[in-house]
């Protein structure tokens, strides 16, 4: 067998090894919500008009049940805020190994 061949194969195997186990969950996942999901815009304006609300509130008389409570409340915001934004990052790594990938398949 070919050197080029055999890492031919490797790499078929390994993209089939990795695919598969996301496929089965993906496919297990029968969760049904019956919820419609607000528009990235409307989630995204309430939230930081909520954040301003909280930034001008005077939190010297709260107690500290209140405070861990806003605190709270900040860190689920900011955790929904995260996923709003659909942005694609790739690494400069992964698009180098990428690339020879592609040269080892396409030799």
């Amino acid at each position: 067998m070919k050197l080029t061949n055999f890492f031919k194969a490797t790499v078929v195997a390994l993209c089939i090894s990795i695919a598969t186990p996301y496929a089965t969950i993906a496919s297990n996942n029968s969760v049904v919500t019956t919820k419609t999901p607000e528009a990235p815009a409307a989630t995204l304006a309430r939230i930081t008009s909520r954040v301003a609300e909280i930034e001008k509130m005077d939190k010297t008389s709260l107690t500290n049940a209140e405070k861990k409570a806003l605190r709270k409340e900040l860190k689920e915001m900011h955790k929904a805020a995260d996923g709003l934004d659909k942005k694609l990052y790739i690494s400069v790594g992964a698009i180098i190994i990428a690339i020879l990938l592609l040269l080892l398949i396409l030799t």
